[in-house]
C-alpha cells in the first residue's frame, strides 16, 4: 500500500509474458572460491570477481537498487534478496554453458538469491537498463510472489525446478509492474525479447513445450497493449475519485480494472472500499444507533446534502454484499493486505442483518497486528485501525482490551483531531456502558470535547449530541445547546481514503 495512501499509476498487462532466461535453480554452496554467491553484486558490489568500475556491475547495481526500492518485501526470508553475477567458472562447475544467456532465482541457506551471467549482459542486455529491468523484475517477482519458498537449498550441484505456466505469467506481470514503477520504459524493454529472437533463442531447450516462444510473447503483448494503458488511466481515476469522495465514480473505475485484470488485488481492495463507503454514506443516524457501535475511523458515515444523494438512504444489503465480495477477493489474491482486512472488519460491524462482532474482531485483530509491522502505513492509519479494533472489542463486551487499544491509538496520533475525536467518543461510550452513575459526568465531558473538535457533518456527531443532551437532562447539568456547540465546532475535512498500493511505489500489482 504505498506510502500505501498515495495515488497509483501503472502499466498492466493481462497475459504479458516476458523473459525467464532459464528455469533452473542452482545451489551455490558447491561453487569453488566462494562460500556464497550472495557475496557478489549487491556487496561488491566489489567482490573480487569483477572490477567495481566495470559498466556491467554499475548497471546491475543501479537497476537492482531501483527495483528493490519499489518491491514489496517477501516473507519469510531475508530482504532484500542478494544479487550475484555468475563467473564462467561457476557456470562450468554448475554444468551450465557460460556463453548461454542465463538468469534465475533460487534459495541459498534459506535466503533468496537472484543470479545472472555475463552472456546475458553482453548479448541480450547490451547496456540497455530497460531490458535488464524487466529481466531482473521477473526474477525478483519469483521471490516476492513466494515461488521459491519451497525450492531446495544446498546439497547438490544442480537442482532443476520448472515453474508452472501460471507462476511464470504471474512473475511476468509483476516484473512489468516493478520495472514501470521503478521508472523504466515499456517499449525499450520489449527490445529484450526481440534480441533473443535475433540470436536464434526463440525457444530455449530447457523450456517445456507449454511455455510460449518469444514471438508468442511479443504477440500477446501487442494484443493487450490497449487494455494496458486504459486500465492505467482507470486505476488512477479511481484513486482520484476516492480522494474527492465520489465513491460511485470510483467504483466504476475499479470495476473496469478488475474486469480486464482479475488478478489486480489492489483494484479489488479499492473497489471493495469504494462500495463500502457508498453503503456507509447511505446509512442514517437511526441505522447507526441500531448497530450500537462506537465511532469508527473510516471515510464513510458522513452526511451529505439530500440533493447529492442518488439513491435512497438506509441500509442497502446488496451493496454491502458487493463490497465484502470485492474485499474477500482481494484477500484471496493477496492474503496479507492490511487495509482490506481493516475494511472487512468495519463491514461486519455494520452488516445489514446486524453486527457480527466475532468476524469484525478477527479481521481487525489481524489488521492491527499487520499495521504495526507495515512500514507503508503512517501513524494515523495505524491509529485508525486500533480505534476500529477498540470499537469491535467494546461491542464484544471487552472494555479493558478496548481501552488499552484506545490508549495505544492516542499515543500514536492523539494530536490529530479526527483520531482524538473518535477516541473521546468511544471513551464516553465505554463509560456509559459501565452503567456507573459516578462516570456519567466524565462521559458528558468527553462527549462535549468530542463535539467541539469533530465535524457536524459526521453521523457520529449527531449521535454524540443526542447522548450529551440526554446526559445533561438526566443529571440536571447546565450544558450548552446544539446551536452553541455548533458555533464553535470544527469544520473538519473527511479522512483521506485508505487506498491499497504496493509499498514504496506508485503502481498497483497486476
Amino acid at each position: 500500500m504505498s506510502t500505501a495512501l498515495g495515488v497509483e499509476t501503472v502499466a498492466v498487462v493481462k497475459r504479458l509474458l516476458l523473459p525467464l532466461i532459464i528455469l533452473g535453480l542452482v545451489t551455490p554452496a558447491v561453487f569453488p572460491g566462494s562460500h556464497a554467491l550472495a557475496e557478489a553484486v549487491t556487496e561488491p558490489r566489489g567482490a573480487s570477481q569483477a572490477d567495481e568500475n566495470d559498466p556491467n556491475i554499475a548497471l546491475l547495481n543501479a537497476v537492482w537498487d531501483r527495483l528493490v526500492a519499489v518491491a514489496a518485501p517477501s516473507a519469510p526470508g531475508a530482504w532484500p534478496p542478494e544479487l550475484h553475477l555468475l563467473t564462467d567458472a561457476e557456470m562450468t562447475m554448475a554444468k551450465m554453458v557460460p556463453k548461454d544467456p542465463n538468469a534465475f532465482a533460487t534459495l541459498y541457506k534459506g535466503s533468496p538469491l537472484v543470479c545472472v551471467n555475463r552472456a546475458l549482459l553482453n548479448s541480450i542486455v547490451e547496456g540497455n537498463a530497460n531490458r535488464l529491468a524487466f529481466i531482473l523484475g521477473h526474477e525478483l517477482s519469483h521471490v516476492t510472489l513466494g515461488h521459491i519458498q519451497h525450492a531446495p537449498s544446498g546439497g547438490t550441484l544442480l537442482l532443476m525446478t520448472i515453474f508452472t505456466r501460471e507462476k511464470e505469467i504471474a512473475a511476468d506481470r509483476n516484473g512489468i509492474k516493478l520495472a514501470l514503477a521503478a521508472g523504466y520504459d515499456f517499449h525499450e524493454a520489449m527490445s529484450g525479447p526481440k534480441r533473443f529472437i535475433e540470436l536464434g533463442l526463440e525457444q530455449p531447450p530447457l523450456w517445456p513445450a507449454t511455455h510460449p516462444s518469444w514471438t508468442q510473447r511479443l504477440a500477446l503483448l501487442e494484443k493487450n497493449r490497449a487494455s494496458l494503458w486504459n486500465s492505467m488511466g482507470a486505476f488512477n481515476n479511481g484513486v482520484l475519485f476516492l480522494t474527492v469522495e465520489q465513491y460511485a465514480s470510483a467504483e466504476r473505475c475499479f470495476a473496469s480494472v478488475v474486469k480486464a485484470f482479475p488478478d489486480c488485488y489492489e483494484a479489488h481492495a479499492n473497489l471493495g472500499y469504494a462500495r463500502l463507503m457508498e453503503y456507509c454514506d447511505l446509512l442514517r443516524p437511526e441505522d447507526m444507533a441500531e448497530f450500537a457501535i462506537g465511532h469508527i475511523m473510516i471515510g464513510g458515515f458522513y452526511r451529505r446534502p439530500d440533493s447529492l444523494i442518488e439513491k435512497g438512504r438506509g441500509i442497502n444489503a446488496d451493496l454491502w454484499k458487493q463490497a465484502t465480495r470485492s474485499l474477500e477477493e482481494a484477500l484471496r489474491l493477496k492474503p496479507d493486505l492490511t487495509l482490506a482486512k481493516a475494511s472487512l472488519g468495519i463491514a461486519y460491524l455494520v452488516r445489514p442483518e446486524g453486527k457480527d462482532v466475532s468476524k469484525a474482531s478477527r479481521y481487525l485483530e489481524e489488521a492491527a497486528a499487520a499495521a504495526m509491522k507495515d512500514n507503508s502505513l503512517g501513524t494515523v492509519s495505524r491509529a485508525g485501525v486500533l480505534v476500529n479494533l477498540s470499537v469491535a472489542e467494546l461491542a464484544a463486551g471487552k472494555a479493558e482490551l478496548s481501552d488499552r487499544h484506545l490508549v495505544q491509538a492516542n499515543r500514536l496520533a492523539g494530536n490529530v483531531a479526527l483520531i482524538r475525536g473518535a477516541i473521546l467518543y468511544n471513551y464516553a461510550q465505554a463509560l456509559l456502558q459501565s452503567g456507573k452513575e459516578n462516570q456519567k459526568r466524565d462521559a458528558s465531558d468527553a462527549l462535549y470535547k468530542y463535539l467541539k473538535i469533530d465535524t457536524p457533518a459526521s453521523l457520529w456527531w449527531k449521535l454524540g449530541l443526542d447522548s450529551y443532551s440526554k446526559l445533561c437532562i438526566e443529571s440536571g447539568m447546565n450544558c450548552e445547546t446544539e446551536q452553541q456547540i455548533r458555533a464553535g465546532a470544527t469544520q473538519a475535512f473527511r479522512p483521506f481514503p485508505p487506498v491499497e498500493n504496493p509499498p514504496g511505489n506508485s503502481s498497483p500489482a497486476w
